[in-house]
């Protein structure tokens, strides 16, 4: 059985490095940069899009975001309560663990912030997009989910997703295998819902409670 976890905002906090990489590229751009309140909101509205005018091309805002967000580290940045615990009790029964993330890193920028968290040694392998080419469409990880199964050759039923975004609820719905979501991410649980999660528990932590 394998495990494939999203990192940003599921096992890792960075929700400040987000804020400070995407005011930078609106400064960039010449445009207003948002407070701590107004990010929020609109980050779990899921709309930070229409603070990008359409002069400007979206996708590659947001891919340049992507490469930005690996290169950033924020004081603030965090791993979620009980993380350490939770792959350790994935690993003792036997659970591969994959790490995925939608931004654009080299295998190296991603390990190395995997190391500086201490959660290096549970890992079984990562990835990101910069990896991986196939998108769909922007922010769907059908494709990384993909490759990983064909890495190690795992059927849909031996995959196990959990994440924190809608997109990445969608994303698994398309390939069948089981979806867990977490909050930490301030999806509404409608939305999560809405997109294919099968399971909705408050943070990593609680993941013992429904992988038994």
């Amino acid at each position: 059985m394998m495990v494939i976890f999203d990192l940003d905002q599921t096992l890792v906090d960075t929700l400040h490095r987000f804020h400070v990489c995407f005011n930078e590229l609106l400064k960039r751009h010449g445009l207003r940069e948002l407070d701590w309140k107004e990010f929020v909101e609109s980050y779990s509205a899921d709309e930070l899009d229409k603070y990008v005018p359409d002069c400007i091309d979206v996708e590659e805002f947001w891919r340049e975001f992507r490469r930005m967000h690996c290169s950033r580290r924020h004081q603030k940045d965090r791993l979620y309560e009980g993380v350490h615990d939770v792959l350790r009790y994935l690993k003792e029964r036997g659970f591969r663990i994959v790490i995925i993330t939608g931004r654009e890193c080299s295998e190296e920028e991603l390990w190395d912030e995997l190391r500086a968290f201490g959660i290096d040694k549970y890992v079984d392998y990562a990835c990101s997009f910069a990896q991986i080419k196939n998108e769909d469409f922007l922010w769907s990880k059908k494709g990384m989910i993909e490759h990983v199964m064909r890495k190690f050759s795992v059927s849909p039923d031996e995959v196990i997703f959990i994440a924190d975004y809608w997109m990445d609820m969608r994303s698994a719905r398309e390939l069948g295998v089981r979806r867990i979501a977490v909050l930490t991410g301030l999806e509404p649980k409608e939305r999560l819902l809405l997109n294919g999660a099968e399971e909705i528990i408050e943070g990593i932590w609680e993941l013992p409670k429904v992988i038994r």
